[in-house]
């Protein structure tokens, strides 16, 4: 049974939510609510983001620790204690986390001083073991080295990866103290050798005893060495069908077999890659310096293609007899990379969204909105709960404890009618306008958000009023009645009340009863009408559809094309839209209808086969029902 964080719900409850005290940046109890939902968090530096980012590693690694382990983090008297440094030494600190299952049934799990009761919990290490940290510290150390020297990736594979590696069959571990051990953890298995080698570098061993570390040694290698194939070609296989990059990596295992003698030799991992096109490269030359061939943006995918390969073969581990969560973790990943990069891994990673709870931290307001932007193309919003953490006032110079400012980020008809109900009438009318310019900008083209300033030569930004002007223009390109929302009336409160209220001016006359109009507006916008994307960048000119007019067994055609352009489906409550892109032809079944690599309005092409088969059975309006997917699937079901 898969359990997932937290459930909220409308009263806050301790059972449901993770909850800090007198923990890093957390003096007084604080609870953050996941309602069993992916979460987003923002947090400006100082603010308390990495607190809670933290608070999540913190008890969830305690299940691989002793309680002497744990204290530290809360002992006031011990140099390396996680406690708040305001909080009194006698006060208490902990950590409690809550999980649920779809039936409500809670875990409940507390980590403070000598109150450690997770260790070897079945639970928690089925979950740690199925679960995993992203970011991009880690992603950097593997090709964090100088020219001088070989990739070696073991030290950062050792602390982050093996203690999470298991082999799928029970393994007898034999000690030097000639105690034994069954477990399928390679990490385990790694302890054993480790212990052998200090034992066997201060004592004259026996034969069996160097045959026992020797067997060790041989397993440990054969186990690892399988387990690295498997990576290295799920890693391979997300290069080219994900990333899209014509790169494949290898990583070649230096063990203890051949230095079996040498008890201070450290085993090395070395990473190199080639590219896969033969034309410009030679297959055969391995680069082994990846860092001085490849930009940033490729660097991270590699080494994103190499960890999520790694989340993939987790599962694989996990005991189903045991009860678990799956929690992916990203912190701060896409740094250093510009903004089409961005895109394509936001997607990337989303796509686990519907295998593990995703749980997002971000010091950087565009990677924010980013995620949200994806997550409502995907019309997934139901599925999130999003928080903005500010750094406190109290933290800027002022002498007192800093306390958590936060709040969660909703929809902008939600935080517009806050202010509404607190009589804050130009406030909920610029939050309005802002809402409104948010929806717009989402649904149109990008070509359709942008103007150019003839008097300074520069694209810019369109304004709200620009934005509403090219209404028209949107719903001819999805057929869809221009009244599913009343753009007249928005245009008209945009000259009376939204631009005044924007101004400092008290003869502007406020009225009540138009802000809770365009309230009503606002609201439809954002929870009525969803965009919904078929396809992406990525799939324009390269993933290919199927358009197919049957009307007998002997009278049908079937044409194969190539979105020209990013393709959207508009969904007006229970009906869908489809908009008419720019397409490629890349085939058709009959001849003098159409030939390849013509581009059509998905329209006219409609338009021309229905010609061809002389029929009136078929109405462009329904063309998701003749649109197949490269999933297979009828766009109409999409």
């Amino acid at each position: 049974k898969i359990l997932s964080l937290p459930r909220f719900r409308e009263l806050f409850t301790t059972q449901s939510n993770i909850t800090f005290k007198n923990f890093k940046f957390f003096k007084k109890e604080f609870s953050l609510f996941l309602d069993r939902k992916n979460l987003l968090v923002y947090g400006e530096n100082g603010s308390g983001k990495s607190s809670i980012h933290w608070g999540f590693h913190t008890i969830l690694q305690s299940c691989m620790k002793s309680v002497e382990e744990t204290n530290k983090y809360f002992d006031s008297t011990n140099s390396e204690n996680l406690r708040n440094c305001f909080a009194d030494s006698a006060e208490e600190a902990y950590i409690k986390i809550a999980f649920s299952d779809d039936d409500r049934h809670p875990k409940v799990f507390t980590l403070g001083k000598d109150d450690n009761k997770e260790t070897n919990n079945p639970f928690l290490k089925a979950t740690i073991v199925a679960s995993d940290f992203l970011n991009y510290r880690y992603l950097s150390s593997l090709f964090d080295f100088r020219n001088s020297m070989d990739n070696d990736i073991f030290p950062s594979f050792e602390k982050e990866i093996l203690p999470y590696l298991y082999n799928n069959r029970q393994i007898t571990l034999v000690f030097p103290d000639c105690s034994r051990r069954n477990t399928q953890e390679l990490a385990e298995c790694w302890k054993c050798i480790e212990e052998w080698r200090d034992y066997l570098a201060s004592h004259e061993a026996s034969n069996d005893e160097q045959d026992t570390y020797f067997g060790l040694c041989k397993l440990f290698e054969q186990i690892l060495k399988s387990q690295l194939a498997e990576i290295k070609r799920i890693a391979n296989e997300k290069l080219k069908d994900i990333f899209h990059i014509p790169v494949s990596i290898s990583v070649t295992y230096d063990g203890l077999i051949s230095h079996l003698a040498d008890y201070d030799y450290r085993p090395k991992l070395i990473l190199t890659a080639r590219l896969t096109y033969s034309d410009l490269h030679p297959t055969s030359s391995n680069i082994c310096h990846l860092r001085t061939f490849f930009n940033e943006a490729k660097l991270s995918c590699i080494a994103l293609a190499i960890r999520l390969a790694i989340v993939d073969k987790r599962l694989h581990f996990i005991h189903f007899n045991v009860d678990f969560s799956k929690l992916l973790f990203i912190d701060d990943l896409l740094l250093s990379l510009d903004m089409s990069n961005r895109r394509l891994i936001i997607r990337i990673l989303l796509d686990y969204s519907d295998r593990y709870q995703m749980i997002l931290f971000t010091h950087d307001r565009a990677f924010f909105h980013l995620i949200q932007d994806e997550v409502a193309l995907r019309d997934e919003d139901e599925n999130w709960k999003c928080y903005e953490f500010y750094q406190p006032e109290e933290s800027i110079g002022m002498n007192s404890v800093p306390e958590p400012c936060f709040r969660e980020k909703g929809k902008h008809y939600i935080d517009a009618l806050n202010m509404y109900k607190l009589n804050q009438y130009p406030a909920a009318a610029l939050e309005i306008r802002k809402g409104f310019e948010a929806v717009l900008c989402k649904w149109y083209p990008k070509n359709m958000i942008r103007e150019h300033d003839r008097q300074r030569d520069e694209i810019q930004k369109s304004t709200l009023a620009q934005l509403v002007k090219k209404w028209g223009e949107f719903c001819k390109r999805f057929h869809v009645p221009k009244n599913i929302l009343e753009m007249a009336t928005v245009n008209k409160y945009r000259d009376e009340l939204m631009n005044p209220l924007s101004h400092n001016n008290i003869l502007t006359p406020i009225y009540r009863q138009e802000v809770k109009d365009c309230l009503s507006i606002l609201k439809k916008a954002e929870t009525e009408i969803k965009v919904l994307n078929v396809a992406n960048n990525a799939d324009v000119l390269k993933t290919e559809f199927s358009l197919s007019l049957f009307v007998s067994t002997y009278h049908h055609i079937t044409v194969v094309f190539y979105p020209y352009e990013v393709w959207r489906i508009l969904k007006v409550k229970d009906k869908k839209y489809y908009e008419n892109i720019k397409v490629k032809v890349k085939s058709c079944d009959t001849v003098n209808v159409t030939k390849g690599n013509h581009v059509y309005s998905l329209e006219s092409l409609f338009n021309k086969l229905v010609v061809h088969l002389a029929t009136n059975q078929f109405d462009f309006e329904r063309i998701g029902e003749y649109i197949t997917t490269p999933a297979h699937v009828k766009l109409s079901e999409y």
